[in-house]
């Protein structure tokens, strides 16, 4: 009877990543229709580097790819090399990489449910385990970032696997290697997990301080060894002009002049209108402060989720 559940257990597992495959790679070259500019620069950049060693401007092996001075984090150009050496340089190849990882991570959701809840009755773990890969699978947020080159999807994928180890880390400490190699990568996957990573970190160093004590060596190495062969991209955030802090200049709230143009004007009027309460309100600390929440509030925004989506 257990190997007849267990058997029922593998072939749902295995049909939910069989749909989740089917749905990542059916028409992935030609649906979306054409690829975005981002997606061309990484294929050509990609195809660059595997034609010469260095990308559309002349450097060799980058970490950051220039494309258009957004200066993207290289990693995803470097898995782009075999699909494009074995393909072509075409849309197909382009994405395969974000299809593929797609697949793998709705294989390590699987197993990261699992693993959080070790301590559930087997029957029930692996029911919900089942139930969160199968709606991962048939996300459509995933979808979409699964069927385009978005470096944020391989990012998602080492970031889920990374915790899924950093868990199996609890019953064999060298588990701890393997969860701070897949952390790492995600910091040369995407911008994002540049931020997220080191404070996500943190909080679980934090939150199991006690069990991660009983394995000391183990989490010593691993912690250098991501402070260590993270440190190019520390390192990037000093350049103004290129690498990290070149996107940072352009995505954070402080280079936008409008924000603090506003403030100034709404400053001027309630000082001649002896407004003090609205001359607090319009102080520019305050106002971005506010310009971020709503940043952050307008990814929740239905207009944005479910009708018109991202006008950029």
């Amino acid at each position: 009877m257990k190997l007849f559940k267990n058997n029922i257990a593998s072939i749902c597992l295995i049909t939910i990543i069989l749909i989740g495959t089917i749905l990542r790679f059916i028409f992935l070259g030609v649906n979306p229709p054409s690829l975005t500019w981002d997606e061309a620069s990484i294929g050509y950049n990609a195809y660059s580097i595997l034609k010469t060693g260095a990308d559309e401007y002349g450097n060799k092996f980058p970490l950051s790819i220039r494309s258009f001075d957004d200066y993207k984090p290289a990693l995803y150009v470097y898995l782009d090399i075999i699909p494009i050496f074995l393909f072509g340089l075409n849309e197909f190849a382009v994405r395969l990489p974000a299809a593929i990882f797609g697949v793998f991570t709705v294989i390590a959701v699987y197993f990261l449910t699992k693993e959080i809840l070790t301590d559930w009755e087997k029957k029930k773990q692996t029911i919900v385990s089942l139930i969160a890969a199968f709606f991962f699978a048939i996300s459509p947020w995933h979808l979409q970032f699964s069927r385009s080159a978005f470096e944020g999807n391989i990012g998602l994928f080492f970031s889920i696997a990374g915790l899924l180890f950093f868990f199996k880390a609890f019953k064999n400490g060298n588990f701890f290697y393997l969860s701070s190699f897949l952390f790492l990568l995600s910091l040369y996957s995407y911008h994002s997990f540049r931020l997220f990573v080191p404070l996500f970190l943190l909080a679980l160093f934090v939150i199991f301080f006690r069990r991660i004590l009983n394995f000391k060596k183990q989490a010593i190495i691993s912690i250098l060894f991501i402070f260590l062969f993270s440190f190019p991209i520390w390192n990037s955030f000093l350049a103004p002009v290129a690498g990290t802090g070149a996107r940072l200049s352009m995505v954070t709230i402080f280079s936008d002049p409008t924000v603090i143009n506003s403030s100034i004007e709404r400053i001027d009027y309630d000082k001649n209108n002896n407004d003090y309460i609205g001359a607090v309100f319009h102080n520019r600390r305050i106002v971005y402060v506010l310009a971020a929440a709503k940043g952050y509030l307008d990814h929740f925004n239905p207009d944005f989720l479910f009708i018109h989506g991202d006008g950029g």
